[in-house]
């Protein structure tokens, strides 16, 4: 703690825990990740969903597996709502959403993406999907998806809660 001038945190929340584990506060501050924007326009006719990311269980994709098979299962009453979500990455759990792909409802697999491509699919989704059920410090794909002027629906759930702001980001 002596030799240090400054500590640096992406957030609040990780600025919080780091005072809590016993840094001194007026060193600690936040500086937040930045990626430059992209040079792609938005697509004027934007549909689905997309999430990018590591496809394993803590990133929460059991939960939006579940969400996608819940609402083409809505019931005898309700046409079914056909809800696109194309899902870029790779992990463990790729053979397990590649097995449930064909139900409706299910998930659809990109694989692993150079940049270029996730940021042609941010150009034309609704909003990226963050459904994390772990404690994220600031992943890299939601400012990505800031950058390209893509809303961001998130897990209220560590600094989640407090980067993407409900009506604005």
């Amino acid at each position: 703690q002596r030799g240090v001038q400054r500590y640096i945190a992406v957030n609040e929340f990780c600025r919080a825990r780091l005072i809590e584990a016993g840094l001194p506060a007026q060193r600690v501050v936040v500086k937040p990740h930045f990626v430059d924007a992209p040079d792609l326009a938005p697509s004027e006719a934007r549909e689905g969903f997309l999430y990018v990311g590591r496809l394993s269980p803590e990133k929460g994709l059991q939960v939006l597996q579940d969400a996608g098979l819940a609402l083409a299962a809505r019931g005898p009453s309700a046409e079914p709502l056909r809800v696109r979500v194309r899902v870029a990455g790779g992990g463990p759990l790729a053979p397990a959403l590649d097995a449930a792909a064909t139900q409706p409802g299910g998930l659809q697999r990109l694989g692993e993406l150079p940049l270029a491509e996730v940021q042609q699919h941010m150009a034309g989704a609704l909003a990226l999907v963050l459904p994390s059920i772990c404690l994220e410090s600031f992943p890299r794909v939601l400012v990505e998806a800031f950058a390209a002027g893509l809303p961001v629906i998130a897990s209220r759930l560590g600094a989640l809660a407090e980067l993407v702001q409900h009506g604005e980001t």
